[in-house]
C-alpha cells in the first residue's frame, strides 16, 4: 500500500510568497526540499505519553537534595565520642576546682550552711539530674549547593510537539530517531533546572498508576528504542548510580497492628554497603526537610519487621553499624523509623522489647508498651522479668512471658474483641497458664 502526498498546489497558496516558495522548493533535488522534510518527519514520528512533575514537586525536589548530606555514621560516632571527651573533662575540671574552693573555703555560701557535706554534693551537681545531653544532630560540615537553574538551548527544531496536555499529562509527537539525551534536554528546558536532577520512570500501565521503575539506558540510545509502547514519568532527583537502590522509609506505629495502615514517609538511596546508622542519619535529616521537625538522635530507631508470626510477626531493631547486604537478598526492603513517645526510655540503655499486659480476671488487655533489660546480665531472662515487674508493679514470681508464634491466639487472645473473649471466657480460663519464656 503507498500513500501519495502533495504540497496543495499552487492554486492553493494563499499569498505570493508562499507561491513563490512552493516553486522554489518544487526545483530543489527532492532530498533537500521542504517536502521531503515534512515526509520524513511524517515517516518517522512516534507518539510519547508523559507526566511532568509540578512545580511544588520540583521545589520539594530542590528542599530535600541537601537533606542526604551531612557527615557519615562512622563521623558522626567519633564526632559525639570527641565530644563526650571534651564535655567529662570539663566537668572534671568543674569538680576539680569547687573542691578546692571548699577545702580552702573560699566560697562564701559554705559558711553559712548547717551541712557542709550535703552543701558540697549539690555544689558538685549530684543531686540533680544531668540535662548535659545534646538533643540536636551534628551540624553538617559538608557545603551544599543549591540546584542549578541552567537554561539549556531547545534544540529539537520541531522534532517534539505537544499534541495534548493536560494537568501535568503530555502526549507529544516525538521524532522516533531521537537520542535520549536530546529528550532529555528538551525535558530540563520544561521544568527549568539542569538534565542531571531527575530521572525517567518507565510505567507498564497507560496512566502511569503503577510505581513503574527507573530507567537505566545510555544517552544515545534511540526514543523509539527507549519507550516503545509505554507510559513514562518525569522524578525530579538525582540519578541512581550503578550500585543504588531506592528504600522506602515507614512510621513504625507501635499501637497500630496492621502493617498496612503505617505511613510511608519518604525514600532514601541506598547500597548494599550503606550503614544503618547511614541510613539513620539520612532519615533525620529527609523528616527535618520534609516534616519540619528536627528529631534528636535519641529519640529515634529503625526497626526490621518480618511477615512472620501470628498477627504482628517480628519487629527486630537493626544494629547501627551493620551494612544494609546483612538484611539478605531483599536488602533494600522498607525500614521502619520509630519516633519515641515513653520518656521513661528514651536514652536509656538496654535491650527493648514489646510488651502487652493480659489481665484474665477482668478480660482485659493493655496497650503496647517497651521495656529495656539487659541483654548481656547473666540471667538475660530473669533481667526481662524484672523489667516487666517494674512497669505493670506485679511482682516477678506471678509474671508468666509467652511467645505468641508458638501458641494458637484462642489461648492467648490479644487480637480478640473484649466481647469475644467475653463470649469464651470460660473457655479461655481453663487453658493452662503459659511457662516463663524469652519473648520475641
Amino acid at each position: 500500500v503507498f500513500q501519495l502526498y502533495y504540497d496543495g498546489g499552487l492554486e492553493k497558496m494563499v499569498s505570493k510568497e508562499s507561491r513563490e516558495a512552493t516553486l522554489a522548493d518544487r526545483k530543489l533535488p527532492f532530498e533537500k526540499s521542504a517536502m521531503f522534510q515534512i515526509l520524513d518527519r511524517k515517516c518517522f514520528s512516534t507518539v510519547v505519553k508523559v507526566r511532568l512533575p509540578s512545580q511544588d514537586e520540583i521545589d520539594k525536589a530542590r528542599s530535600t537534595s541537601t537533606a542526604l548530606q551531612g557527615p557519615s555514621w562512622k563521623e558522626t560516632v567519633a564526632i559525639m565520642c570527641e565530644e563526650d571527651k571534651q564535655q567529662q573533662q570539663q566537668q572534671l575540671v568543674g569538680k576539680s576546682q569547687l573542691m578546692a574552693d571548699y577545702m580552702q573555703k573560699t566560697t562564701p555560701e559554705f559558711f553559712y550552711n548547717r551541712d557542709p557535706p550535703k552543701n558540697l554534693r549539690v555544689a558538685l551537681n549530684e543531686d540533680s539530674i544531668s540535662v548535659s545531653e545534646s538533643e540536636t544532630l551534628v551540624a553538617s560540615t559538608s557545603s551544599s549547593h543549591p540546584i542549578s537553574l541552567r537554561l539549556p538551548k531547545d534544540s529539537t527544531d520541531g522534532r517534539i510537539v505537544r499534541i495534548q496536555s493536560h494537568d501535568g499529562y503530555h502526549k507529544l509527537d516525538v521524532d522516533s530517531r531521537m537520542h535520549l539525551i536530546e529528550f532529555k534536554t528538551w525535558v530540563a528546558d520544561q521544568l527549568k533546572m539542569d538534565k542531571d536532577q531527575f530521572v525517567i520512570v518507565k510505567h507498564s500501565t497507560d496512566d502511569g498508576s503503577d510505581t513503574g521503575y527507573e530507567t537505566n539506558l545510555q544517552d544515545d540510545v534511540t526514543v523509539s528504542n527507549a519507550f516503545q509502547s509505554c507510559f513514562i514519568s518525569i522524578k525530579p532527583r538525582a540519578p541512581l548510580k550503578h550500585n543504588e537502590k531506592m528504600m522506602q522509609i515507614v512510621l513504625f506505629e507501635m499501637h497500630e497492628l496492621q502493617k498496612d495502615n503505617w505511613r510511608p514517609l519518604f525514600e532514601l538511596p541506598v547500597s548494599q554497603t550503606t550503614l544503618v546508622g547511614d541510613v539513620l542519619l539520612q532519615c533525620l535529616r529527609m523528616y527535618k526537610e520534609v516534616y519540619g521537625d528536627d528529631l534528636p538522635l535519641k529519640m529515634v530507631r529503625l526497626r526490621e519487621v518480618f511477615s512472620s508470626g501470628i498477627g504482628t510477626g517480628q519487629r527486630s531493631l537493626l544494629n547501627l553499624n551493620t551494612p544494609l547486604d546483612k538484611r539478605g537478598y531483599n536488602w533494600n526492603s522498607p525500614m521502619y523509623l520509630q519516633i519515641f513517645g515513653d520518656q521513661r526510655i528514651i536514652g536509656k540503655p538496654g535491650n527493648a522489647v514489646m510488651v502487652r499486659q493480659f489481665r484474665p480476671s477482668t478480660v482485659e488487655i493493655g496497650p503496647v508498651e517497651e521495656v529495656l533489660f539487659d541483654a548481656q546480665a547473666e540471667n538475660p531472662v530473669l533481667s526481662f522479668l524484672e523489667a516487666v515487674s517494674r512497669r505493670s508493679r506485679i511482682p516477678v514470681e506471678r509474671v508468666a512471658v509467652i511467645e505468641p508464634k508458638e501458641y494458637n491466639w484462642s489461648e492467648w487472645p490479644y487480637l480478640k474483641s473484649r466481647l469475644e473473649m467475653l463470649e469464651s471466657r470460660h473457655g479461655i480460663m481453663e487453658k493452662k497458664t503459659p511457662k516463663p519464656g524469652i519473648p520475641s
